[in-house]
């Protein structure tokens, strides 16, 4: 909950900026219900913007109770649009959300995957750095697979630039003579 609130946050002016998209295309989609059904409806359903607003949100959030449908074609294609658009506009706040819940995650890996670097550099891991891991790890809530995925990279990428038992050289120094490798 914790990373949600601060994905929330983070993404705060996106996920404003979206809500008042919505609330926007609220208002023109209740005003324009009131304009094309205002007259011909028998019920008070779209006496008023503010009274047609309740059939917006519902159209607008696909959920379509059905109890309060327009009696105009004009109206009903209405409907029709304004549900084919609002599929798009409610799942923007969504995609804002997951796009920054997943950058967000990135960056937690990204972090222990430093600190696990770090106290790698040396070659093997002390109690006291081990120890700072986990309380990394604790901190920001990294599962210990993730952990343990991050460790396996780190020694693997560790083992890859070690340098040639016969040579001695980098694998990204060129190596001048072949035969050395055999």
């Amino acid at each position: 909950m914790t990373l949600l609130f601060q994905v929330v946050r983070g993404e705060a002016r996106n996920i404003g900026a979206a809500m008042f998209v919505l609330l926007l295309m609220l208002v023109i989609t209740a005003s324009l219900a009131f304009i094309i059904e205002g007259g011909s409806h028998s019920s008070e359903a779209f006496s008023s913007i503010p009274a047609a607003m309740y059939w917006a949100i519902i159209t607008m959030t696909t959920v379509g109770y059905g109890d309060i449908v327009p009696a105009t074609a004009m109206g009903r294609l209405l409907t029709g649009v304004i549900a084919v658009l609002s599929l798009g506009m409610v799942a923007i706040p969504t995609g804002i959300l997951a796009s920054g819940f997943t950058s967000a995650l990135q960056h937690r890996r990204e972090q222990v995957g430093g600190k696990i670097e770090d106290a790698l550099a040396d070659g093997f891991l002390s109690a006291e750095e081990e120890s700072e891991i986990e309380a990394l790890v604790e901190r920001l809530g990294v599962s210990e697979t993730e952990v343990r995925a991050i460790m396996e990279a780190a020694r693997r990428d560790r083992r890859a630039m070690a340098p040639c038992p016969h040579c001695g050289k980098l694998p990204h120094e060129p190596v001048s003579d072949s035969s050395e490798h055999e």
